[in-house]
């Protein structure tokens, strides 16, 4: 099944207009800047989608895991389907576009610094 099949598996409304009203008339209380844990649900090749318990998923793309500057192979380094992240909301659309960012801990940081990554 590929990632618009599990996304419409579990949110079947998603793209649709009745499921963007409903959301946009919902009582999320996201806010731009938002601290949010989310279980990646599925992987497409632009980024890994999250359910962050707000009835619609929600998108963060590849570019926003690492530097601009780090070459991208495949999946490796990004979260693996069932896996747990924290999140900052970065944008809500009125098409309820829920777009998220990685959020970094120091300790990974120095990490990737210490790998050679410019962060």
């Amino acid at each position: 099944m590929d990632w618009r099949g599990k996304l419409t598996s579990l949110f079947p409304d998603w793209l649709e207009e009745s499921g963007i009203k409903r959301f946009n008339n919902s009582n999320h209380n996201l806010k731009v800047g938002d601290e949010v844990r989310g279980i990646v649900i599925c992987r497409a090749q632009f980024g890994v989608w999250a359910d962050i318990g707000v009835g619609y998923p929600a998108l963060i793309h590849f570019a926003d895991f690492i530097a601009p500057d780090v070459k991208l192979d495949g999946y490796v380094g990004f979260p693996e389907v069932g896996e747990s992240v924290n999140t900052i909301v970065n944008a809500i659309s009125p098409r309820a576009e829920i777009d998220l960012i990685k959020k970094y801990n120091f300790r990974s940081i120095k990490i990737n610094k210490r790998m050679g990554f410019k962060i």
